[in-house]
């Protein structure tokens, strides 16, 4: 009996699969939501409004000159629980965190947002 149990247990239903928003480039809602386990993180700190609801995301900086996610954490930490509109690239590129993965938006654009120049390199002294 216990054989016939476990043979119709397997033979269970599928899972649900969410349908997961396309990769390309476009403007995405986002939201902050930082819980303490990804503190240290920023750019795992918010989620993007897909058409089964929010999905976590890791941040990317639209290249290395620029830097919009320092701005961008702070303009949320000010105003959560607001949603912030950006323009980026989502991409199908993956980052691991613990034992969940999240995939990649490049920001390209925060409306509004002023993005922060790197710091110069501290001139240094020729040698003697």
């Amino acid at each position: 009996m216990s054989a016939a149990f476990v043979i119709l247990a397997c033979g269970g239903a599928p899972e649900h699969v969410r349908p997961r928003l396309a990769e390309g480039d476009g403007r995405f809602m986002l939201r902050f939501n930082r819980p303490p386990a990804l503190t240290g993180n920023p750019d795992l700190y918010f989620e993007l409004q897909g058409p089964a609801g929010w999905e976590r995301v890791s941040l990317e900086n639209p290249d290395e000159e620029q830097d919009v996610l320092t701005p961008l954490v702070a303009l949320a930490e000010r105003n959560s629980p607001a949603l912030i509109e950006v323009e980026g690239s989502f991409r199908r590129d993956t980052r691991a965190y613990g034992d969940h993965t999240a995939r990649v938006l490049r920001i390209v654009v925060v409306p509004g947002l002023q993005p922060v120049e790197p710091a110069p390199a501290p001139a240094t002294e020729p040698a003697d």
